[in-house]
């Protein structure tokens, strides 16, 4: 898969001027992509493994031991896990940025942010292998796509730029406090929770409407089911809240980063 990214990008990147800033960005995201699979035993098969497994833990709990509240249930976890999965694994990895590429920022002249666009774009990698393995099991299951799917490069760039945003200031956070780690850890635990992932979406709407509008990735799960799962139009309320909330939190990401960055080598 990466390396056919590779191939589709490559060409794109080689016509602009050598030691260009998108050439170094990819560059650093190919590292860090091959860094977190090709280190290990199962190499990029872990890749594909690792949503799998997850998939099946938590289908084995909640549609055979408490009951599939309808069929295909298994596709509907899987539709939100990876918006989550991308989330969470993107704002973990940017607690650790700064500190792991201190040898950079100490040694290379270069504009910081580089180092969280690097991260997002490795991060999608993965969520590519997760979104090929989601549509094959749905493929296997009789949930087939449609043109309703075609939304889907929208609404992946919306949780990308939720993420980046919600990365910068968790790294400008971490500069001044280092348990943030800690208490990031608890908010994921609770976001996985409260986000329409296992529990249907009226049920929630019902009970506690304000975690819809509140949880960052929630509006992306909604429209990301209804485009793959549903096959139905997009909610164009939560569509435009979604754009709202990343536009918003990368805005404060930007702003507390340019703030924060005087203080960070001096702090690491």
């Amino acid at each position: 898969m990466l390396k056919v990214i590779n191939k589709v990008a490559s060409p794109l990147i080689n016509l602009l001027p050598e030691n260009n800033r998108l050439e170094r960005i990819w560059t650093l995201a190919k590292v860090d992509f091959k860094k977190r699979y090709y280190d290990s035993s199962l190499g990029m098969v872990w890749a594909l493994m690792n949503p799998l497994l997850r998939l099946a833990v938590y289908t084995l709990a909640f549609a055979f031991i408490r009951s599939s509240p309808f069929e295909n249930f298994h596709i509907y976890l899987f539709s939100a896990l990876l918006c989550w999965m991308f989330f969470s694994e993107l704002t973990n990895k940017a607690l650790k940025a700064l500190r792991g590429k201190r040898y950079l920022i100490e040694n290379i002249q270069f504009n910081w942010l580089d180092i969280f666009y690097s991260l997002t774009i490795s991060t999608l990698f993965g969520f590519m292998f997760n979104l090929i393995a989601y549509f094959v099991i749905g493929i296997i299951s009789g949930v087939y796509p449609t043109l309703y799917a075609l939304w889907l490069p929208i609404l992946v760039l919306n949780v990308c730029i939720t993420g980046l945003g919600f990365s910068l200031i968790l790294a400008t956070v971490s500069i001044f406090l280092k348990d943030i780690e800690h208490l990031w850890s608890v908010c994921i635990l609770a976001g996985f929770w409260t986000a329409p992932i296992f529990f249907m979406l009226e049920d929630i709407e019902k009970n506690y409407p304000i975690l819809l509008y509140l949880h960052p990735v929630t509006p992306i799960m909604i429209n990301l089911r209804n485009a793959t799962f549903y096959h139905q139009p997009l909610d164009m309320e939560f569509f435009a809240w979604g754009w709202l909330y990343a536009i918003i939190v990368l805005g404060i990401g930007f702003f507390l980063f340019k703030k924060g960055k005087p203080y960070a080598i001096e702090r690491m």
